[in-house]
């Protein structure tokens, strides 16, 4: 928690210092995205790693922490315990 803070911190004094006003490319070139599309370029590329990654370990972390736990009577309700709060982590709604 205290590096994440960190890092907070000096990501807004690097926005706010004129390094945060540094041009990438040439000084006449236009950029060649607009901002809209740089943050659907961001949202996707995050989406698509978490997907990647989460898509199989999070089920499975979340079933073996129920079978540890006893929750369910059954593998075959913790297999569905776990893919339905797995779906409920990755919809829409979680935003």
């Amino acid at each position: 928690m205290l590096s994440v803070t960190a890092l907070l911190i000096v990501r807004f004094w690097l926005t706010l210092s004129p390094y945060g006003c540094l041009k990438l490319g040439r000084e006449d070139e236009e950029p060649e995205f607009s901002t809209i599309s740089w943050l659907t370029m961001l949202f996707s590329a995050g989406m698509g790693v978490g997907l990647l990654y989460w898509g199989s370990a999070e089920p499975l972390s979340h079933f073996a922490i129920a079978q540890e736990a006893g929750l369910f009577r059954s593998t075959q309700e913790a297999a569905i315990g776990a893919l339905s709060i797995t779906s409920f982590h990755w919809r829409i709604h979680s935003y």
